[in-house]
């Protein structure tokens, strides 16, 4: 399963920090410049762990709370069965012992409010 992102930030350079910030996150193996000069495209691999950035299209927290990544808004889809699309490629994806953006996940007063954490982090 994965999802698609646009991220509408304040203006171009923070889309370019957003970008720069979160190119080595292994679960968005694709994530560059938006439709707009301050949107960002973001294609997310769903893990077994999802809890933040839940891929329900009901209940994404990036959707829901957009300042959790430094969004004015985000919209998404939920794309089913995108590996077809790939054939037999798969992406390179998993787990690490500490956010993969430098991020320090685990002093965020939203933690559990309700963000659960980086997908990409076994262990905060």
């Amino acid at each position: 399963m994965c999802g698609a992102y646009i991220l509408e930030v304040a203006n171009p350079d923070e889309a370019s920090r957003i970008i720069s910030k979160f190119s080595g996150c292994p679960n968005w193996p694709v994530i560059t410049k938006g439709p707009k000069e301050n949107e960002v495209f973001i294609l997310a691999i769903e893990l077994k762990r999802q809890c933040h950035g839940d891929f329900s299209e009901d209940n994404n927290s990036l959707v829901k709370i957009p300042e959790l990544i430094g969004a004015k808004r985000t919209r998404f889809i939920r794309i089913q069965n995108w590996g077809n699309l790939l054939g037999g490629h798969h992406f390179k994806t998993g787990y690490s012992h500490g956010a993969p953006c430098s991020s320090a996940c685990e002093k965020c007063p939203l933690l559990q409010s309700p963000c659960q954490g980086c997908p990409a982090v076994l262990e905060i």
